[in-house]
Protein backbone atom coordinates (compact mmCIF):
# COMPACT_ATOMS: atom_id res chain seq x y z
CA UNK A 1 0.00 0.00 0.00
CA UNK A 2 1.07 3.61 -0.60
CA UNK A 3 0.32 6.78 1.82
CA UNK A 4 -0.82 9.45 -0.70
CA UNK A 5 -0.33 12.10 2.10
CA UNK A 6 3.11 11.23 3.02
CA UNK A 7 3.97 9.42 -0.26
CA UNK A 8 4.86 6.42 1.72
CA UNK A 9 4.68 2.58 1.16
CA UNK A 10 3.63 1.08 3.97
CA UNK A 11 1.82 -2.61 4.81
CA UNK A 12 -0.83 -2.61 7.07
CA UNK A 13 0.02 0.78 8.95
CA UNK A 14 1.55 4.17 7.67
CA UNK A 15 3.82 4.89 10.33
CA UNK A 16 4.09 9.06 9.40
CA UNK A 17 0.40 8.53 10.30
CA UNK A 18 0.37 6.36 13.20
CA UNK A 19 3.59 8.63 14.76
CA UNK A 20 1.20 11.66 16.72
CA UNK A 21 -0.66 8.93 18.08
CA UNK A 22 2.37 7.24 19.99
CA UNK A 23 2.70 9.44 22.90
CA UNK A 24 -0.75 8.14 23.53
CA UNK A 25 0.86 4.63 24.05
CA UNK A 26 3.36 2.51 26.37
CA UNK A 27 5.57 2.08 22.93
CA UNK A 28 8.54 4.52 21.36
CA UNK A 29 7.83 3.23 18.04
CA UNK A 30 5.86 0.98 15.45
CA UNK A 31 8.47 -1.57 15.46
CA UNK A 32 7.91 -2.24 18.97
CA UNK A 33 4.63 -2.68 19.10
CA UNK A 34 4.73 -5.33 16.20
CA UNK A 35 7.95 -6.95 18.49
CA UNK A 36 4.93 -6.93 21.04
CA UNK A 37 2.64 -8.77 19.29
CA UNK A 38 4.95 -11.52 17.91
CA UNK A 39 6.06 -12.27 21.37
CA UNK A 40 2.52 -12.06 22.91
CA UNK A 41 1.28 -14.22 20.40
CA UNK A 42 3.85 -16.92 21.68
CA UNK A 43 2.13 -16.85 25.11
CA UNK A 44 -1.98 -17.91 23.48
CA UNK A 45 -2.76 -20.89 25.01
CA UNK A 46 -5.27 -23.39 22.84
CA UNK A 47 -6.23 -25.49 26.13
CA UNK A 48 -9.74 -26.20 27.39
CA UNK A 49 -10.95 -25.05 30.86
CA UNK A 50 -11.47 -27.84 33.12
CA UNK A 51 -14.99 -26.77 34.26
CA UNK A 52 -18.00 -26.97 31.67
CA UNK A 53 -18.73 -23.38 30.28
CA UNK A 54 -22.42 -22.15 30.47
CA UNK A 55 -22.33 -18.25 31.95
CA UNK A 56 -21.03 -16.08 28.91
CA UNK A 57 -19.70 -12.01 29.32
CA UNK A 58 -20.06 -10.49 26.02
CA UNK A 59 -18.28 -7.50 25.56
CA UNK A 60 -19.04 -4.80 22.60
CA UNK A 61 -17.62 -1.51 21.84
CA UNK A 62 -19.19 0.93 19.28
CA UNK A 63 -18.44 4.29 18.31
CA UNK A 64 -19.71 7.81 17.30
CA UNK A 65 -18.76 10.68 17.47
CA UNK A 66 -15.28 9.74 19.13
CA UNK A 67 -17.06 8.37 22.18
CA UNK A 68 -16.53 4.93 22.54
CA UNK A 69 -19.94 3.08 23.76
CA UNK A 70 -18.85 0.08 24.86
CA UNK A 71 -21.48 -2.75 26.53
CA UNK A 72 -21.24 -5.77 29.06
CA UNK A 73 -24.14 -8.68 28.54
CA UNK A 74 -24.36 -12.07 30.05
CA UNK A 75 -25.79 -14.71 28.45
CA UNK A 76 -27.05 -18.30 29.73
CA UNK A 77 -25.95 -20.49 27.01
CA UNK A 78 -28.10 -23.84 29.04
CA UNK A 79 -31.28 -21.60 29.23
CA UNK A 80 -30.40 -19.45 26.14
CA UNK A 81 -31.23 -16.12 28.13
CA UNK A 82 -29.74 -13.10 28.29
CA UNK A 83 -29.48 -11.10 31.71
CA UNK A 84 -28.03 -7.82 33.11
CA UNK A 85 -27.21 -5.17 30.55
CA UNK A 86 -24.89 -2.44 30.84
CA UNK A 87 -23.42 0.54 28.98
CA UNK A 88 -20.42 2.51 30.00
CA UNK A 89 -18.81 5.78 27.75
CA UNK A 90 -15.14 6.24 27.47
CA UNK A 91 -13.19 8.92 25.30
CA UNK A 92 -12.07 7.77 22.25
CA UNK A 93 -8.05 8.80 22.39
CA UNK A 94 -6.88 6.79 19.23
CA UNK A 95 -8.65 6.32 15.79
CA UNK A 96 -8.84 2.96 14.13
CA UNK A 97 -5.48 1.70 12.48
CA UNK A 98 -5.44 -1.71 10.80
CA UNK A 99 -3.71 -4.34 13.59
CA UNK A 100 -3.71 -1.87 16.34
CA UNK A 101 -7.01 -2.22 17.53
CA UNK A 102 -5.69 -3.07 20.79
CA UNK A 103 -4.10 0.14 21.33
CA UNK A 104 -7.69 1.77 20.89
CA UNK A 105 -9.75 -0.63 22.46
CA UNK A 106 -7.82 -2.82 25.04
CA UNK A 107 -8.39 -0.67 28.36
CA UNK A 108 -12.00 -0.29 27.66
CA UNK A 109 -12.24 -3.75 27.20
CA UNK A 110 -10.21 -4.38 30.72
CA UNK A 111 -12.25 -1.84 32.33
CA UNK A 112 -15.58 -3.40 31.35
CA UNK A 113 -14.49 -6.69 32.63
CA UNK A 114 -12.99 -4.81 36.11
CA UNK A 115 -16.63 -3.82 36.73
CA UNK A 116 -18.17 -7.63 36.98
CA UNK A 117 -17.96 -8.83 40.45
CA UNK A 118 -17.81 -12.44 39.65
CA UNK A 119 -16.05 -14.73 36.99
CA UNK A 120 -17.58 -15.86 33.79
CA UNK A 121 -17.18 -19.21 32.73
CA UNK A 122 -16.17 -17.52 29.52
CA UNK A 123 -15.31 -14.14 27.62
CA UNK A 124 -17.04 -13.67 23.85
CA UNK A 125 -15.10 -10.34 22.69
CA UNK A 126 -16.76 -8.56 19.40
CA UNK A 127 -12.93 -8.44 18.23
CA UNK A 128 -10.49 -10.85 16.53
CA UNK A 129 -8.12 -13.17 18.36
CA UNK A 130 -5.53 -15.45 16.73
CA UNK A 131 -7.41 -14.20 13.25
CA UNK A 132 -4.81 -11.64 12.55
CA UNK A 133 -1.83 -10.86 10.79
CA UNK A 134 0.37 -10.66 13.79
CA UNK A 135 -2.01 -14.08 15.35
CA UNK A 136 -2.74 -11.05 18.42
CA UNK A 137 -5.32 -9.43 17.64
CA UNK A 138 -7.25 -7.65 20.81
CA UNK A 139 -9.13 -10.40 21.89
CA UNK A 140 -6.07 -12.28 22.73
CA UNK A 141 -4.44 -9.06 24.56
CA UNK A 142 -7.30 -9.32 26.65
CA UNK A 143 -6.85 -12.99 27.27
CA UNK A 144 -3.23 -12.44 28.75
CA UNK A 145 -3.97 -9.20 30.85
CA UNK A 146 -6.88 -10.79 32.10
CA UNK A 147 -6.03 -11.46 36.20
CA UNK A 148 -7.62 -15.01 36.01
CA UNK A 149 -7.24 -17.63 33.35
CA UNK A 150 -10.66 -17.42 31.58
CA UNK A 151 -11.17 -18.67 27.72
CA UNK A 152 -11.92 -15.97 25.28
CA UNK A 153 -13.21 -16.11 22.30
CA UNK A 154 -13.03 -13.80 19.71
CA UNK A 155 -15.86 -13.40 17.21
CA UNK A 156 -15.81 -10.77 14.09
CA UNK A 157 -18.37 -10.04 11.04
CA UNK A 158 -15.02 -10.19 8.42
CA UNK A 159 -12.05 -11.94 8.46
CA UNK A 160 -9.13 -9.64 9.48
CA UNK A 161 -6.68 -12.07 8.34
CA UNK A 162 -6.53 -11.39 4.36
CA UNK A 163 -3.90 -13.79 3.34
CA UNK A 164 -5.77 -16.67 5.77
CA UNK A 165 -6.97 -18.27 3.29
CA UNK A 166 -10.76 -19.85 3.77
CA UNK A 167 -10.65 -23.76 3.38
CA UNK A 168 -12.73 -27.11 3.69
CA UNK A 169 -16.47 -25.48 4.01
CA UNK A 170 -19.02 -28.43 4.55
CA UNK A 171 -21.92 -28.63 6.83
CA UNK A 172 -21.35 -28.64 10.51
CA UNK A 173 -25.03 -29.50 10.48
CA UNK A 174 -28.77 -28.86 9.05
CA UNK A 175 -28.51 -25.50 9.57
CA UNK A 176 -24.76 -24.40 9.86
CA UNK A 177 -21.84 -24.36 7.76
CA UNK A 178 -17.91 -24.52 8.77
CA UNK A 179 -14.45 -23.93 7.17
CA UNK A 180 -11.32 -23.75 8.59
CA UNK A 181 -8.92 -20.25 7.88
CA UNK A 182 -5.38 -21.39 7.09
CA UNK A 183 -2.30 -19.41 6.71
CA UNK A 184 0.65 -21.58 5.19
CA UNK A 185 -0.42 -25.11 6.80
CA UNK A 186 -1.48 -23.15 10.51
CA UNK A 187 -4.83 -23.03 11.33
CA UNK A 188 -6.13 -19.49 12.60
CA UNK A 189 -9.20 -19.58 12.58
CA UNK A 190 -13.25 -20.87 12.00
CA UNK A 191 -15.80 -19.71 9.38
CA UNK A 192 -19.28 -20.21 10.53
CA UNK A 193 -22.40 -19.43 8.66
CA UNK A 194 -26.30 -20.31 8.68
CA UNK A 195 -26.93 -21.79 5.60
CA UNK A 196 -28.63 -19.59 2.72
CA UNK A 197 -26.83 -16.81 4.00
CA UNK A 198 -24.46 -14.84 2.07
CA UNK A 199 -21.85 -14.11 4.39
CA UNK A 200 -20.95 -15.60 7.99
CA UNK A 201 -19.20 -14.72 10.97
CA UNK A 202 -15.07 -15.61 11.57
CA UNK A 203 -14.07 -17.11 15.08
CA UNK A 204 -10.83 -17.52 16.73
CA UNK A 205 -9.03 -18.23 19.81
CA UNK A 206 -8.62 -15.25 22.25
CA UNK A 207 -6.83 -17.09 25.33
CA UNK A 208 -7.28 -20.41 27.34
CA UNK A 209 -9.40 -22.72 25.24
CA UNK A 210 -9.56 -24.46 21.86
CA UNK A 211 -11.15 -23.80 18.54
CA UNK A 212 -12.61 -26.86 18.26
CA UNK A 213 -14.49 -25.83 22.03
CA UNK A 214 -14.81 -22.29 20.44
CA UNK A 215 -16.77 -23.29 17.09
CA UNK A 216 -18.80 -25.40 19.24
CA UNK A 217 -19.76 -22.95 21.72
CA UNK A 218 -20.96 -20.11 19.00
CA UNK A 219 -22.96 -22.49 16.72
CA UNK A 220 -24.78 -23.09 19.76
CA UNK A 221 -25.29 -18.94 19.96
CA UNK A 222 -25.87 -18.66 16.35
CA UNK A 223 -29.62 -17.85 15.46
CA UNK A 224 -29.08 -15.71 13.21
CA UNK A 225 -26.99 -13.80 11.53
CA UNK A 226 -24.35 -13.21 14.67
CA UNK A 227 -23.98 -15.22 17.90
CA UNK A 228 -27.07 -13.90 20.03
CA UNK A 229 -25.19 -12.06 22.86
CA UNK A 230 -23.30 -9.49 20.60
CA UNK A 231 -26.77 -9.28 18.49
CA UNK A 232 -28.66 -8.58 21.87
CA UNK A 233 -25.59 -6.37 22.81
CA UNK A 234 -25.80 -4.21 19.47
CA UNK A 235 -29.45 -3.73 19.97
CA UNK A 236 -28.63 -2.01 23.02
CA UNK A 237 -26.09 -0.52 22.09
CA UNK A 238 -27.90 1.23 19.11
CA UNK A 239 -30.64 2.58 21.61
CA UNK A 240 -28.32 4.05 23.44
CA UNK A 241 -26.31 5.87 20.61
CA UNK A 242 -29.70 6.96 19.55
CA UNK A 243 -30.95 8.27 22.49
CA UNK A 244 -27.40 10.47 22.77
CA UNK A 245 -28.26 11.66 19.11
CA UNK A 246 -31.59 12.99 19.83
CA UNK A 247 -30.96 14.61 23.15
Amino acid sequence: MKCKKHNLSYKYVCPECFQPYLKETAFSSLEEIREYQRLSSKRIKTTNPKSKINLIACLKIKYYNNVAYAGTIFYDIKNQKAKNFKIRKYKQTIPYFPTLLFLRDLEIYLNLAEQIKFNPDCYLLNASGQLHPFLFGVASDFGLKLKEEIPVIGVTKKNLYKSGKLINLKELNEFKIVGDIEFKNHLVGKYLSIKNLEKGIYISVGNNISLNLAIKIISNLLKYKIPEPIRLLNIELNKTIKNEIER
